[in-house]
């Protein structure tokens, strides 16, 4: 193939940039903020998931020796422990082998027991909402920025001339 300007015979397959070196750079200046926070966003999903899982895990044993430990403390039939300690819960029928000084005590650290148990749930939850809404804000802000970065860094083929520079578009 011969150049039309300096009718050089040997013209070069290539591929150049669509855009001029500014929007290129800017392109490159978008495109690299927007990736990392794409895998810093996968990163924090992955994190969070686990986090909130060994949380609420941790905070439930925890609940459960205290719960227990009260228990022992209130000085009642170990029966009355083991039922709480197979399903985290007391039996109408257990409590009803107690005296009406015990069973009142035993219903006292239970419903502390279920009111700390929930509100442990909701703090969870909640940090977990709120930790996904910020998640997912960095996401919807780091797809379209990577977008824009990869179109304004688009390539096109074209054959060059080596000697004075001059291109036309291949198809």
């Amino acid at each position: 193939m011969r150049c039309e300007k300096c009718n050089n015979e040997s013209m070069v397959n290539t591929s150049v940039f669509r855009l001029s070196g500014c929007l290129v750079t800017l392109g490159f200046i978008l495109l690299i903020p927007a990736a990392i926070t794409l895998a810093f966003t996968i990163l924090l999903t992955v994190l969070g998931v686990y986090a909130t899982g060994t949380a609420a895990s941790e905070m439930t044993n925890k609940l459960v020796m205290e719960t227990e430990e009260e228990l022992q403390e209130l000085r009642v039939p170990q029966h009355v422990i083991a039922d709480f300690k197979d399903d985290h819960s007391i039996s109408e029928k257990t409590l009803n082998t107690l005296s009406s000084d015990q069973r009142r005590q035993v219903e006292i650290t239970m419903d502390t027991y279920n009111a700390v148990a929930a509100g442990a749930a909701i703090g969870t939850g909640g940090i977990a909402i709120f930790g996904g809404g910020f998640v997912v804000a960095l996401f919807v802000l780091s797809i379209p920025a990577l977008i824009i970065g990869f179109l304004l860094i688009l390539r096109k083929k074209v054959c060059k001339c080596p000697n004075c520079g001059y291109f036309f578009e291949r198809a």
